[in-house]
């Protein structure tokens, strides 16, 4: 879900970029969140990454601290 709460969408990589988490898919990306600092969109990117752990079982690999990608075999 997007900050504003107006949209959802499955994405396959979730990434900081600057001070926004962006969502990617194959064909788009879309600005998810922008926040005050780079640092809080790594503190929120990581809140996401631990919410899917804890309530899917899915486990995230993070790949250059910045990214996070869902691997859906459990």
């Amino acid at each position: 879900m997007s900050q504003d709460k107006q949209s959802l969408i499955n994405v396959k990589e979730v990434a900081v970029e600057g001070k926004k988490i962006v969502g990617t898919s194959n064909e788009w990306n879309k600005a998810l969140g922008k926040y005050d600092s780079n640092e809080r969109a790594l503190v929120i990117l990581h809140e996401i990454l631990t919410k899917i752990e804890e309530n899917s079982g899915f486990f995230c690999d993070v790949l250059y601290a910045y990214k996070i990608e869902v691997n859906l075999s459990m």
